[in-house]
Formats: C-alpha cells, structure tokens, sequence
C-alpha cells in the first residue's frame, strides 16, 4: 500500500510554496479591485473611468461576461507561465537521476513518488480553480451578472493544469533523457491544449457535431459557450487518467533500483 505519510513528505513543501505564493494574491487582489472599480455602466456603454468603450455591444449582462471572460483570460496566460517556472519544468526534473537518488532517501517506493507527482498537480489544480473562483463570484456579484459561462472558464484553468501535468506525468521520462529534449516536451505540453483546438477544428467536419463536443481542449480566450463544459470537463478527465496510470504504472515496483539509474556504472562495477 502507499503510504501517505512518505507521500505527503515530498509534496509538503511545494504545496506550501503554492498556498504561499504573493504573486498569486496579488494577482487576484489586482484583478478584483481593476474590474470592480475601474469599470461600469452608464445605462448604455460600458465604462473606464466614467469614459464610453467602443467594442464592448450588447445587453448589460452579455457586455459584462464579456469583460470578465477576457480579463480572466489574461490572468491565465500569466498563471501559464507562473505554472511552468513552479510546477511544469521541476515536475519533469523529478524524473532525473540526481532527483530520484535523492528521493531513494526517503525511502519511498517508485508509486509513492508517482503519487506525490499526482498530489502536486491536482493541487495546483484545485488551488488555482479556487482562487479563480473567488475572483469571479466577487466581481459577478458585484456587477449583479449570473456568472454561470464564465465559471467554465475557472474549469478550463483547471482541467489545463490537470491536463498538462498529467501529460508530463504519463510520459515518465526515461533518465537517460537528457535536459534539452525534457525542456522541449515540458513545452510542447504546454501548449498541446490549445494545439487541440486548432485539430479540433481540422477535423470537426468528419465527425457528427454530437460527438467533436467531446473532443478534449482547453485554453484561454475560448469562445464563451456551454459546450465547453465538454470540452474542458474531458480534457481535465483525461488528465486525472494520465496521473492514474503514471501511479498504476509503477506497482510492479517495490522500490527504487539504483542499478536501474545508473546502468552504466554498475557495468562498469
């Protein structure tokens, strides 16, 4: 069985890194604080600073989805890059000798490694849903909208994560592979959400409407439509299943081999 306690040792630190964060607070105090008191409405247009916007048409409601749909957007690519510098490119690095090595001292077995990857990338998940949360009731009852399409967007940040994390996870680099291609993959990763979409669209002809609302994507800027909760709700399912089979995966070990990370060494000995 994993045992929890060995797990949590490893995870521990990093998750408290992540509730810790400032950028991530300043982030959400800036966000809520620009659209709350920055913007409004003068009965026909939005408003900055009580001056007219042009672009934003509509319905009181649909203007303000709008707004709060591409501010958070933004927000989102920011959390992208944030992600990849915390948890992307030191997830793939976990997955280099001199870093299992040092985990052998735990001691932990290979699954309860793979677990506490697990761990890692659905907190960041779920922290981050969270705090979008909050940023989207706050700013829609401010505004008096029902928030109901924007919060799929809080579902997209996090299925991303979960997604992209859990691609990197299932890839189980090998510890032969060296730091160039790690870096390569950890980026062509991050933005396999997106690429997604762009395939969606190649291939949405082929297949019958009911059917391409499944196709898995996720990414900031997408349009606002119910039919997300499709597409983000698979993406982040199939990256719970990547972060279940990289666990899966590794039951057969007992332990880690240290023969097994250095293979060129013990021919040597």
């Amino acid at each position: 069985m994993i045992d929890l306690n060995k797990t949590w040792i490893i995870v521990k630190p990093e998750i408290i890194k992540l509730i810790k964060s400032y950028h991530l607070l300043i982030l959400l105090g800036a966000g809520i604080i620009i659209v709350t008191q920055f913007y409004g409405w003068d009965k026909e247009s939005l408003t900055i600073f009580n001056i007219p916007l042009e672009g934003y048409h509509g319905s009181r409601e649909t203007v303000y989805k709008n707004l709060l749909h591409e501010w958070f957007s933004w927000a989102w690519i920011y959390i992208t890059f944030y992600v990849l510098l915390r948890l992307l490119l030191p997830l793939g690095d976990s997955f280099s000798v001199s870093q299992l090595l040092w985990l052998r001292l735990t001691p932990c077995s290979p699954w309860e490694i793979a677990a506490a990857r697990a761990i890692w990338v659905i907190a960041y998940g779920v922290w981050l849903g969270f705090l979008g949360l909050i940023w989207v009731l706050v700013t829609s009852l401010y505004h008096h909208i029902y928030p109901a399409n924007v919060l799929l967007d809080v579902l997209g940040l996090v299925s991303y994560i979960i997604f992209v994390g859990g691609m990197i996870a299932v890839l189980d680099f090998d510890p032969e592979c060296d730091y160039f291609s790690k870096r390569v993959i950890v980026f062509f990763a991050l933005f396999l959400p997106s690429l997604l979409d762009l395939l969606k669209i190649g291939i949405g002809g082929l297949f019958h409407s009911q059917y391409i609302r499944f196709f898995p994507y996720t990414h900031p800027f997408a349009m606002l439509t119910s039919e997300n909760l499709y597409h983000f709700g698979v993406a982040g399912i199939l990256g719970l299943f990547f972060l279940s089979f990289h666990i899966l995966s590794k039951l057969k070990y007992s332990s880690v081999e240290i023969s097994e990370l250095l293979p060129n060494e013990s021919t040597r000995s």
